[in-house]
């Protein structure tokens, strides 16, 4: 198994957490396991299989411009899912501005 640094998929779940994804289900959209994805979340698992870091990846960029409630996650977890967040001080990921319209 390759193992790969994962601080970026670390910003990227808190980021997402800032918008109330949970990891369980984060972790059902990619086939993890809940707790490691929490692990990664929290800093506590500084590496993981590539594989699993690939998919953290891909599924941010899916979910980059969403909201939990617009895939059908319940208020409440969303709400602790954010209160952990805020807890935490993790902040989104700042995305970049649209490019202007040219005439």
């Amino acid at each position: 198994m390759t193992l790969a640094d994962a601080a970026t998929a670390r910003d990227q779940l808190r980021d997402l957490a800032t918008r109330g994804f949970t990891s369980a289900w984060l972790a059902g959209q990619i086939g993890a396991d809940r707790h490691l994805l929490t692990r990664i979340r929290s800093g506590e698992q500084k590496r993981s299989s590539a594989y699993v870091i690939t998919r953290i990846h891909r599924l941010y960029r899916s979910l980059h411009d969403t909201t939990a409630d617009q895939h059908g996650i319940a208020p409440g977890p969303v709400a602790r899912t954010q209160l952990i967040a805020g807890r935490g001080g993790w902040t989104a990921i700042p995305q970049p501005a649209d490019e202007p319209a040219t005439h």
